[in-house]
Order: structure tokens, then sequence, then C-alpha cells
């Protein structure tokens, strides 16, 4: 009923995360913004209403992002960021997890674009396993693991408006600086 909550989320993958198997449903709304932030491409849209409340929903509008003072071979002009994260966990998923487990998996999910492979962050050890069915109870984790924190420390301190490889060799270092020094 609400088409501007997945922002520009192709048919496809809105088809995609409603066929999906759960418990966890999640997406991002993400707006392109110039590098010196000073035009933005997004802003609010006419909003939709869910559990009384009113939200913004997010407009695009590219061209305005392209207007920028940055005029560099080095730093991008335009540069993304997650204007709304979703995330939707089935209300019988929940049952036997403490609100901080459920919180601390909402935010990680909320503020990371990451691909769900509740095998592979089983093996890590992150909150992202909390709802991996091939753990038990007892085996899921209880907050966010060291790994967590440095995951969004070395991609929140990252320079936003470089290219790729530049921000993973930058997210590389800070990830492996957190965990030893223990931020």
């Amino acid at each position: 009923r609400y088409r501007g909550v997945f922002g520009k989320m192709r048919p496809y993958y809105r088809a995609k995360l409603e066929k999906g198997e759960g418990p966890v449903y999640n997406w991002h709304v993400v707006q392109e913004v110039s590098s010196d932030d000073n035009a933005r491409s997004s802003r609010q849209g006419s909003g939709f209403s869910a559990g009384g409340e009113t939200y913004g929903v997010l407009g695009d509008d590219s061209l305005k992002a392209s207007r920028t003072n940055v005029k560099s071979r080095v730093q991008l002009p335009v540069k993304q960021r997650i204007g709304h994260g979703f995330v939707l966990i089935e209300r019988q998923a929940i049952i036997g997890l403490n609100p901080l487990q459920i919180a601390d998996y909402a935010v990680m999910r909320g503020l990371l674009r990451a691909q769900e492979d509740t095998e592979a962050y089983s093996e890590i050890g992150t909150i992202m396993a909390l709802f991996d069915k091939n753990l038990e109870a007892d085996e899921r984790p209880e907050l966010l693991t060291e790994w967590d924190l440095a995951l969004l420390t070395s991609l929140y301190k990252a320079p936003g408006d470089m290219n790729s490889d530049r921000q993973r060799s930058q997210m590389a270092r800070t990830f492996v600086k957190v965990l030893n020094e223990g931020q």
C-alpha cells in the first residue's frame, strides 16, 4: 500500500522481498547527495503513515546531487547514503529473545546494507546470526560483538566520497585497528 517506503527500489526487488522466507525482512532507501552536502538529492516526499505516525519518504533528484562545488580527480562528486533503513521481524521469531538482542540485531540490519547469509554470520560470531535456524537458543549471540562494533566503526569512519578501492582499504585498516585495540 505504501510504495514510497521502498524509494526507487525496482519492482523485481520488491517482489523478491515480498516472497522472502523471513523471519526478517529489511531494505534501505538510499539517497544520493553531493560530496560537499550542499545539494541534497533527496527531499521529504508526501510521507506514509504507520501506527498513527507519519514518516517522510525520500524523493530523488539526481541532477540536484550533481550540482557540487567539489572539483577533484580523487574525491567523487556524488555519494550515496542510507536515508531510511527498515527492519521487519516476524512476531513468532522473537519469542525467547531479550529486547537487547532484538535491538542490537535491528541496529546492525538498519545500518548495514549486507546480504543475508546467516551461516557465514554464525561462523564469524556476530549478532547478525541471531535468526540462524541452525543455532540452538543458548548459542545465539546475546549482544553486539567486538566484530560488529569493528565493522560499524570501520564502515562509518571510511570516507563516503572516495572510490570503492580506497574505501575498502581504509575500512580494512580501521577494522584491524579497532579489533587490536579493543575500542
